[in-house]
Formats: structure tokens, C-alpha cells, sequence
């Protein structure tokens, strides 16, 4: 099956420092259509991540905008009631009452450490439960959400002022991955794997990023050897998301140069938003980095 959990979680940094860093990252130009500087994100980071390249930080500062999936600075009341409706168990059931014995035995044992063990956490879906303690996870081994790429450029924007738009907001976005995660029957069983193996994941998760491979970072999160229907759905929700953001895309005024940050499997495999983007017309360009623009220090 994919590991939904680490996609939902998407990529990390690590401590490591690489030899050659290109982040995924083009500029699209079309007559009488806004240009666009499209960067592939990771939305959990760590200050050693910092600075980012020139290259990439000079785009985003001639930028008239600045599009993110979701702005969490804008994160509404509404959103958060609705988010709450989605992760949760209806009333009164609790993660016993959904799960295997044994298996509920196990993620108890595993949220212990993360300090998730408590009572409240029993009323939540047992997907929200497993990314939850992913994220927990990434923050014990120093890897923060308001690290990470997108948040990087939100807080930049909101301090100087610049338009930020969102391409969907919080509650959709929780609504597509409480689908996506729902697909499959073993999602929690897998999901526990991963959450035993990402101190091993992570530095490969992060190498795929630095070195702009697509390719295997998708192979890292989308492992082909799962059922049809799960595939599929994953392929489907993935094609809905792209579709719905380049017609937004598409649409920004001439004048409206936008620096974009989506998450990297955005830009790759089937109906992927560069591939949409070019088949409308838009030049593609891939910006290479110099090996040392990006700074990650010892």
C-alpha cells in the first residue's frame, strides 16, 4: 500500500549535510498569463534548512504573491469545527471500539512515548490518531512544521505585507486526506510500520528533495506493490487536487507574477501541475541550483 502517513506528513529535512543541492523548481512563462515560479515544498524543517538559496529566495522576492495550499495564518473558526467533525470518532465510540484488540494494544504502546496516551486521544479517528503521532515523531527528532518550506515563505509574506492566496483551504484539505486515508483497510496497520522505521526513512526522504528526484521520492511514498482500488484513489485524489489548482492557476491576472509552493509530489507523476501547466502553453523551465547556494550548516 502508499504510505499515506508520510505523505500526509510529506517530506522531512535531516541533519545531514548534502553535496549537491537543486530543489525541485521551475519558472513557467505564457503570453498574457502571469508568470510563475513553482517550488516543490516540504512542510517540516529545521533552522540548519536555512538560508535557502538565492536563487529560489530572489524569485519569491519579485514575486507579486505569494500561493501556498493552505495559508494556516488564515485558518478559521469554521475550519477548525469542521476539522474537529472530520477526525473524530461519532459519539461515544473510542479507538477501541474501531480497532483489533491487539492492534489497539500496540498504537497505545507506541503513543506512549510521544506523550499521545491520554484519554482525549481516544475519541479521535484512528487515521488523525497515526498522523499526529507522526508529526509528534518528527518534532522529538527536531523536525518542526513551522520549519518547513511553505510556512518558511508564509511568515515572510505576512511580515512584508505581500497577497498570499491559498489554493484550498484547511478543511478541504483534511476532508481529501481523511478520504485518501479511509481507501485503504490496512492504513493503520502500515501506518504503525512507518512510524517504527522513519528515523530510517527520513535521511532518503530528504536526499530525494535536495537532489530535486522526484522519481524516487515518489517511489519512497508511493509504493506501487498495493491493491488496485488504493492506487487508484490515491491517483484520483491526487489529479482532482492538481486539476482544480492550475484552473486557478491559469486564471491569475497578467500582471500577477506568483511565486507557488505545493508539495513536491504535486510536480510529478500522472496529471502532475507542471505537466498540466505546459500542455497549456506555458514555457517550462527548470532552474537548477549551484552546488553550494544552499547553505546547510555542520
Amino acid at each position: 500500500m502508499k504510505r499515506i502517513a508520510l505523505f500526509i506528513v510529506a517530506t522531512l529535512v535531516s541533519q545531514f549535510s548534502f553535496a549537491s543541492n537543486s530543489p525541485a523548481f521551475w519558472q513557467l512563462t505564457k503570453k498574457d498569463h502571469a508568470t510563475l515560479h513553482i517550488l516543490g515544498s516540504i512542510h517540516v524543517g529545521s533552522a540548519k534548512l536555512y538560508p535557502l538559496p538565492d536563487h529560489i529566495e530572489q524569485a519569491y522576492n519579485d514575486a507579486s504573491q505569494l500561493i501556498v495550499e493552505v495559508d494556516m495564518s488564515r485558518v478559521t473558526k469554521s475550519d477548525l469545527q469542521e476539522v474537529q467533525r472530520l477526525t473524530h470518532l461519532p459519539n461515544p465510540q473510542k479507538l477501541a471500539d474501531v480497532m483489533p484488540i491487539e492492534q489497539y494494544r500496540a498504537l497505545k504502546a507506541m503513543l506512549k512515548p510521544l506523550g499521545l496516551n491520554r484519554p482525549e486521544v481516544k475519541a479521535l479517528q484512528p487515521w488523525f490518531v497515526i498522523i499526529s503521532a507522526m508529526h509528534l515523531k518528527l518534532e522529538q527528532m527536531g523536525y518542526l512544521a513551522a520549519m518547513g518550506i511553505d510556512q518558511h515563505f508564509i511568515q515572510n509574506a505576512n511580515k512584508a505585507n505581500k497577497p498570499i492566496i491559498q489554493l484550498e483551504n484547511m478543511q478541504k484539505q483534511i476532508w481529501y486526506m481523511s478520504q485518501l486515508a479511509q481507501e485503504s483497510e490496512q492504513f493503520v496497520e502500515q501506518s504503525m510500520k512507518e512510524l517504527a522505521q522513519i528515523d530510517q526513512l527520513a535521511p532518503h526522504l530528504l536526499q530525494a528533495w535536495s537532489e530535486g528526484d522526484l522519481s524516487k521520492l515518489s517511489a519512497l511514498l508511493v509504493l506501487k506493490d498495493q491493491p488496485e482500488t488504493s492506487l487508484n484513489a490515491f491517483q484520483a485524489m491526487m489529479s482532482e487536487r492538481n486539476q482544480d489548482w492550475f484552473e486557478q492557476l491559469i486564471a491569475l491576472p497578467v500582471e500577477n507574477n506568483a511565486f507557488v509552493v505545493v508539495g513536491a509530489l504535486h510536480l510529478t507523476g500522472q496529471s502532475n501541475l507542471i505537466q498540466l501547466l505546459e500542455q497549456a502553453g506555458y514555457q517550462v523551465t527548470r532552474l537548477p541550483l549551484d552546488a553550494e547556494s544552499l547553505d546547510i550548516k555542520d
